[in-house]
């Protein structure tokens, strides 16, 4: 009885065990079947697109395209940057001084713009105490910045930066992001994009002025259009 049992379970394993072999088989043949390319009717039937019913064109992705422009114009302002140095025998005798000479130069400036101390410093040096002040001056008239340049000389600046020009607005009011995103569209158009962007990334956007008294802003945007292509 125990015999009849224990064949009975082994039959049971085996038979069981070809069932498994049977499907693994079947499986492995119509996976390969389908990774070489066999036949078209043994593949999985991957469901079409379906085109709009109307003329529109199809969006089939993202183009990417940048756009660079400037634009120059009279500046409204400039800002100069100076130092005022004195030295002394000893630290408080040399920020004394120092006071002085700040407040002739206020004198001088305070009617014309803001005038601002972004740093001070006093240091030991061979013949005593050096204190130091570093200036920021900001006027809207940029016709006074010559004269600014000789007045803070003439009054004790030991260091004077050149003047920056300036806007007081930013480059989206004069124009030149426009501009850019301009360019950047007609690249995207030549390569069959929407005309409009899907948004919109401003790079980088820094006035430059020159000796002249003009300011020029320049512009660099990176826009993302959706791709078109039209349907035949």
């Amino acid at each position: 009885m125990k015999k009849k049992f224990k064949r009975s379970v082994v039959l049971a394993v085996a038979a069981a065990l070809i069932c498994m072999t049977a499907i693994l088989a079947c499986s492995c043949s119509d996976t390969s079947e389908e990774g070489r390319g066999g036949d078209p009717q043994k593949r999985r039937d991957i469901p079409a697109r379906t085109a709009p019913s109307d003329s529109a064109d199809i969006p089939l992705g993202e183009v990417a395209v940048t756009g660079t422009a400037s634009v120059t114009l009279p500046a409204d302002g400039f800002t100069l940057y100076f130092t005022v140095e004195s030295e002394a025998s000893t630290s408080d005798e040399a920020v004394t001084a120092n006071d002085n000479k700040y407040a002739a130069i206020f004198g001088t400036l305070g009617t014309h713009g803001a005038l601002y101390t972004t740093g001070s410093s006093v240091y030991r040096t061979e013949n005593g105490y050096t204190a130091a002040r570093y200036l920021t001056f900001e006027c809207s008239d940029p016709d006074y910045a010559a004269q600014a340049v000789e007045d803070v000389s003439s009054a004790g600046a030991t260091y004077v930066g050149g003047v920056n020009y300036t806007l007081s607005g930013s480059s989206s009011d004069y124009g030149a992001l426009t501009a850019a995103l301009e360019i950047a569209k007609d690249k995207a158009a030549v390569l069959g994009a929407d005309p409009e962007p899907l948004r919109i990334e401003e790079l980088s956007s820094y006035p430059m002025s020159d000796p002249s008294g003009n300011v020029t802003y320049t512009v660099t945007v990176r826009a993302i259009f959706a791709a078109t292509v039209a349907r035949s």
